[in-house]
C-alpha cells in the first residue's frame, strides 16, 4: 500500500490470511472512494483541488481503464 517495511520491522506487521487481506483492501477502497465523491461534491474544494480516485469517473486515465 505504498509503505517499505525494512526487513528488522517486517517481523513487527500482522500477518493476515487471504480473506483477511481482501476484507481489508476492499474497506480502504470503499473509504477512499466515500471521501473522493464527498469531497468531489464541495464547490469550494474543487475550486481548489482536483480529486482524483481509480473509481471516480474524472480520473485522467478513465478513458485507457
Amino acid at each position: 500500500m505504498g509503505s517499505i517495511l525494512t526487513e528488522n520491522n517486517s517481523h513487527l506487521f500482522p500477518v493476515y490470511n487471504r480473506d483477511q487481506i481482501i476484507n481489508r483492501i476492499k474497506r480502504i477502497e470503499s473509504n477512499t472512494l466515500e471521501v473522493a465523491y464527498k469531497l468531489s461534491s464541495e464547490k469550494e474544494i474543487t475550486n481548489l483541488y482536483d480529486i482524483i480516485d481509480p473509481g471516480l469517473d474524472n480520473r485522467p486515465a478513465q478513458s485507457l481503464a
